[in-house]
């Protein structure tokens, strides 16, 4: 009996950490990967043709992660318990879809402003940017499509399973660290320091970058919140990682 679930208990696999991999990795990218990245967004707002491939890059490496993930994914949490969905998980799912969507909408829509800047491609018409727009259903629609459980539990092998999972993660990784780059190269920048010191706009100005690092991080973290959004250590990592933002938004 001890073995046995408690009934809202995640249904993730004991053994699988690649949600702990995926917020380490961000963090660790904080200090060390991402600082490069930064800084060639920092000084050029954004606008260098290399990161316009990137933005490209981040779309194309998530898609490509979230179609990967879906059998892996599924089969551990058919093997678990699902808790009862309530209205509030999908009032959540909903708005963090909404986000999901808009972020790679908007680094389509940058990649082509990138690109139009350096005069790689003509000036940008309707028609691109609702190809971009479309362009954007992609990653969202597979994550969607990675979260629908299978009509029936299919037979596969465990260790391919495993090295599938390892490639989408790996997808994954990359295109959340791109999108980190992005928004704390630009972003964070433009607000960093703007407290000066004064602790009461400090908080308000914590509070008011709340919504947009949901979206820059919970959103593309959607596929690894599928089995820990009940997990306090994983909402404690989620903290540490908005920690590192707060304190750069209000030391500058």
């Amino acid at each position: 009996m001890d073995n046995v679930p408690a009934p809202n208990a995640p249904a993730r696999s004991p053994g699988y950490r690649g949600a702990l991999a995926f917020d380490v990795a961000v963090l660790c990218a904080n200090l060390l990967v991402v600082a490069p990245l930064t800084d060639l967004v920092r000084t050029t707002r954004g606008f260098h043709p290399l990161f316009g491939g990137l933005l490209i890059a981040a779309v194309v490496l998530h898609t490509l992660g979230a179609g990967l993930k879906r059998r892996p994914l599924q089969t551990r949490l058919a093997a678990g318990v699902r808790p009862p969905a309530s209205g509030g998980r999908y009032l959540a799912l909903l708005i963090l879809f909404v986000m999901h969507y808009g972020l790679f909408c908007a680094c389509l829509m940058m990649a082509l402003s990138i690109f139009e800047d350096a005069q790689l491609v003509p000036k940008l018409s309707d028609l691109a940017l609702a190809g971009a727009m479309v362009g954007a259903l992609c990653p969202t629609v597979l994550t969607l499509w990675a979260l629908l459980p299978f009509r029936e539990k299919p037979a596969e092998d465990a260790r391919r399973l495993r090295h599938r999972e390892y490639a989408a993660d790996a997808a994954l990784y990359a295109s959340a660290l791109i999108i980190l780059a992005w928004w704390d190269g630009v972003f964070v920048e433009m607000l960093a320091g703007a407290a000066k010191g004064h602790w009461l706009m400090s908080i308000v100005l914590v509070l008011l970058t709340t919504v947009p690092f949901a979206m820059f991080y919970l959103a593309p973290r959607m596929l690894f919140l599928a089995e820990d959004y009940r997990d306090p250590k994983a909402w404690g990592r989620i903290l540490l990682v908005a920690l590192s933002l707060a304190k750069r938004l209000v030391i500058g």
